[in-house]
């Protein structure tokens, strides 16, 4: 199978992903935590899309969470042409942001953190994290050709893409499903 053996070749930056998301998060969570008054400069970009999202049906809801998703996750693979280094940024800006919206819900305990995140987040996260070390292999293919290295780029492009679009994108489509239907069931039962 395609997918398994290209996400064996890249396992090491999908590792590499994991960790910085979760050493952003956890950033997020001790900044914020320091620096409570910056928790609402930080939500803003949560809060537009909340305010986007009012009014909504649930598919509509269910349809901007697939784009949002669908999008930003495209643009890290593409973008990682710019040396792998948006890709990076992009997963340590949205680690950072978790950490900010579980400091700010802290209050409401553990067990609603894990509520509101876990039941799409166990197809999402994934996902993203993909996404990301696809973006960072096209990143170091770009950086051998700078380097005057062997490499091809557009290969690294072509075959992330692949993957991306057979795998990526149904399974993001699942998980704002999900998000849309299940996360709120979860969210109102604790």
């Amino acid at each position: 199978m395609e997918i398994r053996t290209y996400v064996n070749e890249i396992k090491q930056l999908l590792l590499l992903s994991i960790v910085v998301f979760f050493i952003s998060a956890v950033a997020g969570y001790v900044f914020t935590s320091m620096n409570p008054e910056m928790a609402d400069l930080s939500l803003q970009e949560l809060e537009s899309i909340v305010e986007l999202m009012e009014g909504l049906t649930p598919l509509q809801i269910m349809l901007l969470i697939f784009l949002n998703n669908s999008i930003k996750s495209l643009f890290a693979i593409l973008l990682g042409v710019l040396l792998g280094i948006i890709p990076f940024l992009f997963l340590a800006y949205n680690g950072f942001l978790v950490g900010v919206v579980s400091y700010v819900f802290s209050d409401k305990g553990l067990i609603f953190i894990l509520a509101a995140i876990l039941p799409h987040g166990i197809i999402e996260l994934p996902m993203i994290f993909l996404s990301v070390a696809i973006g960072m292999r096209v990143g170091i293919a770009s950086f051998d050709v700078v380097r005057g290295r062997p490499s091809n780029v557009k290969e690294e492009l072509t075959r992330g893409l692949s993957i991306f679009f057979r795998f990526v994108v149904p399974m993001l489509l699942i998980a704002a499903v999900v998000e849309t239907l299940i996360t709120p069931l979860f969210i109102v039962s604790v």
